[in-house]
């Protein structure tokens, strides 16, 4: 079975447990918040679930609903463990151990029934044997459920407290194993598991997948919970899971790390570590400080295991099994249920080896698996000595315990985990491995933001920082660091300092750069680090790149050797590796643009859009306190700014507030550099994207934190050099070097390397970047909305002498196509200038042009003929009704077009106008009321208030649909909703005035006609299809309404 296959199972036993377990809790009167809220009769045997439950809730403060899911979140997963760990046994062929303890007999290998086939002996054996426990556990509940569903119940009790003694981690949870679901919910949940197929069971990392799918959600799945969650009680919980799961991925970034990545880390790590130093193999102590499922643990165990074969080959499996467990491995984590796999991943291990060695007992008590937060300083702190006494609790379903019993045991439990900790952190590991979390301080809980803060000063944007720092203090002298991460911390300005602490404190062995692909459901590059913290400074750094190959080996990757000190002639040091010589000497010989010397790079104004400061620029009437506002700009060289922001003293005052009270400290408008960056000219560049693209900015602007800028302050300098400069495809492979994840930073602006160009480059550039910005307006003149229109496109044709439509846009088309040539041409001569200017040889130009197209017309292209008539079209209406403040109906605004095409095109007019309709294949009242059609894309005649497909020429519907609606029209300026009521006011007497001219002889009409019709012969609409009756109700409704506005 692919693993693409497993996912929807595991997703669907997630929904089935979950919703079973929520089902089981709303028995015993447990609300969404996880209070009693009504006391239901229950069976003795329920009545004390529902005790212990109450008192564990009162112990552990359960007492909102984030509490109450995330505990039946963890109940379940536990469940599905469980349940999982003994069809594994099964399916691994060592439930005969286990059977014997319980059975007396191990000739059996399987018990767990389906109840979709026959049962197994063993099952048989297990019922018969244990009949009157079974019976006294029916007696207790009442015997509400079937002989069956208690005989399962048994089953799992017994089988846990055997498990217990081995693998504790998971069957001595005894809070998580309160409650199981009902017997129906049973039968579904082992109907689905039996679909799990042989071969999965086979795989080592299958519980790793089993891990992982369940913690994935995507948003299809919970956008369907969400409409579900009314229907019913676990409904409603089964979505709040969902939405935590979705919470917890975000906080704790957690990928799955691939097979062929943990053997690469473990076998290289171990390879290097024992080549340089002569420790015995049980003296090597090896750490996963992130250990989540344990794939790293459990493949060093078969790593370890083949060496200790080789090393002492006198020894017997057991003695080998039981020196890994005791003195080898070492895992920890911060959640439970992740350390729950670990734990049954390695017992499922070594029970392996055990049976086929006939060892008959092994236990997991001495193996040095802890949840803990690896990245507090335990070592520092000092173990308990007085450790609360009280007994363990196998079952809270044996008697009932109080809350202060269940308290003791928790703090008791506490005691034992803070001092286990403390040992744990106390030693020094050989070799430190791991796949860490990778979060950005934005998507942190306070609680973690606050943690980072004070014990990783340093290192605190990003867990994976944090846990890199930890890595080194945790690892011995001469010890081995091996991990894989995303890569975009090679290269970005907010990781220098893990980078110059990687390069300070070890030697770079190896990184293997893997690229997109490598974890499963997320689309991250990945990279992985070997580390050697023995530093050998004349040792050179290997990098095997492998991003475009499929098979990701180091024999098929392009390999770079040379002396890691080199990252540091570059500012920042960037673990930029693939540099050739010419390019890196670019960067070690020239300044950074955003050195303040040469430029300042500065980050915009950080305001919501929807707070009443920030309107489209069609919105408002023209006043000074509007000032153009730069968002959501798209293009090179040039964009049109569609936004305008209130500059008034008030609106900046209130600005200044909010932008203190929500902590936006380097919002350019409270960072004291308000007066230095406002209200200058410069360039724009956008913060994200496939590709960088910057513009110029002219001095009566505010630009938006996604939309920073560059200010010149070198007066040798010209704007449109840098522009230029900017905008090259060298720049372009600088910066997806210095950022892979093209969310271009300050910091990564700022490190473009800066040559100063000859006089002559100079000049070159700056007129060729100036005709790039006079092409790029060009090209905005054929746009109503810009502020460089001049005429539409069919406009153009007709204005060159065309005698038709289609010669008019064959016109316009052919001049568009001029202009884009134009425009890619320059491009390419700024490119050669620049390249000049850094003084790169023919194969390293020849190396950034085969990695980045001229992508000058990223988002120009020519609109098609329909669409240009549709615009010439709208275009002659709106310059017909502009500054007319008043309103027309469809014949009004057919009646303008008929006419303008008469007197345009005299006699041609009709004819013309017949061709405009041939092409957008619609009659011109139809495409008044409903548009038209271009491929799949519907684009609008007039466009409704908030419309961005068409802003200016809007319409309201009075009644109808289709092409019986009745809409009337305006142009936006004369009636600006937006702002002002007067304005609002002045349209409705306007709506009241057509009405009453045009439409009142006409509905008054059309309602006695509908009112006889739906009243009269309402019996006589047999043979009427239900649509059109429903349409005809919906017009009278609507005449009805409009009489009473």
């Amino acid at each position: 079975m692919a693993s693409s296959l497993l996912k929807p199972i595991v997703s669907q036993l997630r929904e089935a447990i979950i919703k079973g377990v929520s089902g089981k809790l709303e028995k015993y009167g447990f609300d969404e918040n996880g209070n009693i809220h009504v006391d239901k009769p229950l069976s003795e045997y329920d009545e004390k679930i529902k005790n212990n439950l109450k008192a564990y809730f009162d112990a552990k403060g359960i007492d909102n609903k984030d509490k109450y899911v995330d505990y039946i979140h963890n109940t379940s997963r536990t469940f599905l463990h469980i349940l999982i760990c003994f069809k594994l046994m099964e399916k691994r062929g060592i439930m005969c151990s286990l059977l014997e303890r319980v059975i007396n007999t191990n000739i059996y290998n399987e018990i767990v029934p389906d109840f979709s086939n026959i049962n197994s002996l063993a099952y048989d054996d297990f019922v018969e044997q244990y009949e009157s426990e079974i019976l006294k556990l029916s007696a207790e509940d009442n015997n509400e459920e079937t002989e069956e569903y208690y005989q399962f119940i048994f089953l799992m009790q017994k089988l846990s407290r055997e498990m217990a003694k081995e693998v504790p981690l998971l069957f001595k949870e005894f809070e998580f194993n309160i409650v199981q679901p009902d017997f129906d919910d049973i039968k579904i949940i082992l109907s689905i598991i039996s679909r799990i197929t042989d071969d999965e069971y086979d795989k080592d990392d299958f519980l790793g997948w089993i891990y992982q799918y369940w913690v994935d959600t995507d948003d299809n799945e919970i956008e369907l919970a969400k409409n579900d969650r009314d229907v019913s009680y676990s409904n409603e919980l089964y979505y709040a899971v969902l939405e935590l799961l979705d919470k917890e991925q975000t906080e704790y970034g957690e990928f799955y790390t691939p097979r062929l990545v943990v053997k690469y880390i473990v076998d290289n790590s171990l390879d290097e570590y024992c080549s340089k130093n002569k420790k015995n193999i049980e003296e090597i102590k090896l750490l996963d400080p992130a250990c989540g499922a344990g794939n790293f643990l459990v493949y060093t165990f078969d790593a370890l295991f083949n060496r200790y074969k080789i090393e002492h080959a006198d020894w017997d499996n057991k003695r080998i099994v039981e020196s890994i467990f005791e003195k080898n491995i070492y895992g920890t984590d911060i959640q439970r249920e992740p350390l729950q796999i670990t734990a049954l991943n390695l017992w499922i291990k070594a029970k392996s080896y055990a049976v086929s060695a006939n060892i008959s007992s092994l236990n997991l008590y001495n193996v040095n698996i802890l949840r803990a937060n690896s990245l507090y300083k335990w070592e520092s702190e000092e173990e308990y000595h007085q450790m609360s006494l009280f007994d363990d609790i196998d079952n809270l379903d044996e008697k009932k315990y109080t809350s202060e019993d269940i308290g003791r045991l928790l703090s008791n439990q506490d005691y034992i985990t803070h001092n286990s900790a403390v040992k744990f952190f106390r030693n020094k590991f050989e070799i430190v491995i791991m796949n860490p979390p990778f979060v950005d301080t934005r998507k942190m809980n306070n609680e973690t933001k606050e943690f980072l803060s004070e014990y990783y000063p340093d290192n605190s944007r990003n867990l994976f920082s944090a846990f890199i720092q930890r890595a080194f203090e945790l690892t011995a002298k001469e010890g081995i660091i091996g991990f894989v991460s995303s890569d975009t911390w090679m290269a970005i300005g907010s990781f220098e300092k893990i980078r110059n602490l990687i390069l300070d404190n070890s030697l770079i062995k190896k990184c293997l750069h893997l690229g997109f692909g490598v974890f499963d459901g997320a689309d991250v590059s990945g990279v992985v680090f070997l580390l050697d913290k023995q530093k050998n400074a004349r040792q050179d750094s290997i990098f095997i790149d492998v991003r475009d190959i499929e098979d990701k080996t180091e024999e098929n990757g392009v390999s770079y050797s040379f002396n890691q000190k080199t990252f540091r002639n570059i500012e920042g040091t960037p673990f930029i590796y693939e540099l050739k010589s010419g390019l890196r000497k670019a960067f070690e010989k020239s300044k950074s643009l955003g050195n303040g010397e040469i430029a300042d790079v500065y980050s915009g104004l950080q305001v919501k859009m929807d707070n009443g400061y920030v309107f489209k620029k069609w919105d408002v009437s023209e006043d000074n306190k509007y000032v153009k506002f730069a968002y959501d700009c798209v293009g090179k060289y040039y964009s049109e700014l569609n936004y305008v922001i209130d500059w008034s003293d008030n609106s900046v005052d209130r600005l200044k507030k909010e932008s203190k009270e929500k902590g936006y400290h380097h919002s350019v408008l409270i960072s004291g550099n308000a007066d230095k960056y406002l209200f200058r000219d410069g360039i724009l560049y956008s913060a994200g994207g496939s590709r960088f693209y910057s513009r110029i900015m002219d001095s009566n602007t505010i630009f938006y934190v996604g939309e920073s800028a560059v200010f010149i302050n070198d007066d040798s300098i010209e704007k449109e050099y840098v522009l230029g400069l900017m905008n090259s495809r060298f720049a372009d492979y600088i910066l997806n070097l210095l950022n892979p994840s093209k969310n271009f930073q300050v910091g990564d602006i700022s490190r473009i390397p800066f040559v100063y160009p000859t006089a002559e480059a100079m000049k070159s550039v700056t007129n060729k970047t100036k005709k790039l910005i006079e092409l790029q307006k060009r090209i905005y003149s054929f746009e109503y909305t810009s502020v460089q229109y001049e005429i539409d496109e069919i406009g153009f044709g007709f204005k060159r002498g065309a005698k038709s439509i289609k010669e008019a846009y064959d016109i316009y088309e052919k001049e568009y196509h001029r202009i884009m040539s134009e425009m890619e041409k320059t491009q390419d001569e700024v490119d050669e200038l620049i390249f000049e200017v850094y003084s790169l040889n023919s194969d390293e130009k020849q190396f950034i042009l085969d990695r980045f197209n001229n992508n000058v017309n990223q988002f120009n292209k020519p609109i098609t003929i329909e669409e240009a008539v549709l615009r010439y079209i709208k275009n002659l209406v709106k310059n017909h009704i502009k500054d007319s403040m008043r309103l027309y109906t469809e014949d009004d605004i057919l009646k303008i077009i008929q006419g303008y095409f008469d007197s345009k095109f005299e006699k041609n007019g009709y004819a013309i106008l017949e061709e405009a309709e041939e092409i957008i294949q619609r009659k011109t009242i139809e495409v008044i009321k409903n548009g038209i059609k271009v491929g799949s894309k519907n684009i609008v005649f007039s466009g409704e208030e908030d419309s961005m497909d068409e802003p200016l020429l809007l319409s309201k519907k009075l009644f109808g649909r289709g092409n019986k609606k009745v809409s009337v029209y305006w142009f936006r300026s004369d009636f600006l909703l937006a702002l002002g009521e007067g304005k609002r006011y002045a349209l409705q007497n306007e709506i009241r005035r057509v009405t009453t001219e045009d439409y009142s002889p006409k509905l008054q009409r059309a309602k006695e006609k509908l009112s006889w019709f739906l009243m009269v012969k309402k019996s006589e609409t047999k043979g009427i299809r239900k649509r059109k009756f429903q349409v005809l109700e919906e017009m009278y409704k609507d005449i009805r309404q409009l009489e009473g506005s």
